[in-house]
């Protein structure tokens, strides 16, 4: 029994469908410069999925999760233990804040497009990606500095062009890749080593290899080759005429030095989320506190300035060990499953469903490694291409269940085994 659409079948979107994967990617790669629509764009994507559900429109139906709620469940155990910490709080207005966000992000993985939607976005998410990475450049050799162009800010370039990268490298290694994404990889490599953000350079070439060794495509060596080739031949062109770009290079070489300097002071704020720890192991100090909190134990005019730059270590000096670890089973849960979906998908051979797991694999994995140096549950649109990711992940397994009709064995989405 087939789980998808047949390859002569044509796939027809309505317009709840195309205006959902059109807002997802406005939402995505909103950056600064229309950042502050974002909340507005959010709750405009809930509202089409929520319609998704009550349409009589064959092309626009979608799914209500009752199959894989662990990823819901767990979330809405970390709202309600954040809710209960906002009474002992350091600062509980924050601590309100995100518990806002938390909520509303936590429909996104009640309210499910179908798996042919969820390819849509992603395949919208990386055209626009490459015009964003086009701006990129245009902006950057027009005004002789740094430019996110229409992300805005160039730290947003890089994080965004780091997606970017990813989405083309899905496409080549996944999706029978063509010379638009050979040319797309190449715009968003110079987007993304113009803005000189070192740990984004390391995620695209993790997510390289990682996307290769899981490839099951044939003849994928000398694609791979090929593409390495481009993209060595991009940078060092780029290294002699850009300066952005040097000083990325010259920056990497500073992971040999010392600690503090290598992780450009980084490590000084992860010293002191481990500080917070120690003494308030169990429950924390309250969730999004770290800044005000840290900027009372130090004299260091920098304190209460910025995040840990790890929502690993700062989970724990906020959330303590109980909220630190509803965090991790959700990330850890939502990945293995997905990895486990992505080989059930590979066995069944619908392509569609195969794509979109990809897809929510390395979109998981991008923001799992972006943790280790980022405040990615902090932010608004680092957090939504999460909980988009694991989104695609439960639609795929909606839509095996109805196609077999029978639980799917060895696939654990919903914490019990199938």
């Amino acid at each position: 029994m087939t789980d998808g659409p047949q390859p002569h079948e044509r796939l027809r979107f309505g317009p709840a469908s195309l205006l959902y994967a059109v807002t997802c990617a406005a939402i995505i790669f909103s950056g600064s410069l229309y950042g502050f629509a974002a909340p507005y764009l959010l709750l405009a994507a809930i509202a089409l999925v929520v319609w998704m559900n009550l349409t009589p429109m064959k092309e626009d139906r979608g799914y209500f999760n009752s199959a894989a709620l662990t990823p819901f469940l767990l979330l809405l155990a970390f709202c309600l233990f954040i809710l209960w910490q906002a009474s002992i709080a350091y600062a509980p207005d924050l601590t309100l804040i995100y518990l806002r966000r938390f909520i509303v992000f936590s429909t996104l993985l009640l309210f499910i497009p179908r798996p042919e939607v969820c390819r849509l976005t992603v395949k919208m998410c990386k055209y626009y990606s490459f015009v964003v990475a086009a701006s990129i450049i245009v902006m950057t050799l027009a005004t002789g500095a740094k430019s996110g162009g229409l992300v805005g800010d160039y730290q947003f370039g890089g994080m965004l062009m780091s997606v970017a990268c990813i989405l083309f490298l899905v496409d080549y290694l996944h999706d029978r890749g063509r010379i638009f994404d050979i040319l797309g990889f190449a715009l968003a490599t110079t987007g993304l080593f113009i803005s000189g953000k070192r740990m984004f350079a390391l995620i695209v070439l993790f997510s390289f290899v990682g996307l290769y060794f899981v490839s099951v495509e044939r003849g994928k060596l000398p694609r791979v080759l090929k593409l390495s080739a481009v993209g060595a031949s991009v940078v060092g062109v780029l290294y002699l005429a850009v300066e952005p770009v040097r000083d990325l290079v010259q920056r990497l070489g500073l992971f040999a030095l010392g600690e503090v300097v290598a992780t450009s002071g980084r490590s000084v704020l992860w010293a002191m989320a481990l500080d917070i720890f120690q003494s308030n192991r169990l429950v924390g100090v309250g969730f999004a506190n770290f800044l005000p909190y840290s900027d009372t134990l130090s004299a260091a005019p920098w304190f209460g300035l910025y995040h840990a730059h790890n929502i690993y270590l700062q989970l724990l000096a906020e959330t303590g060990v109980i909220g630190f670890g509803l965090m991790i089973t959700l990330f850890g849960t939502a990945f293995i499953s997905s990895w486990r979906l992505y080989r059930l998908a590979i066995k069944h051979g619908e392509p569609t469903n195969r794509y979109v797991m990809i897809c929510s694999l390395a979109l998981q994995a991008w923001f799992l490694m972006y943790g280790l140096t980022g405040n990615g549950i902090y932010g608004w649109h680092e957090f939504f291409l999460y909980m988009i990711a694991v989104a695609m992940s439960i639609s795929v397994k909606i839509r095996m269940r109805e196609a077999t009709d029978r639980p799917l064995s060895g696939v654990v989405l919903d914490g019990d085994a199938q």
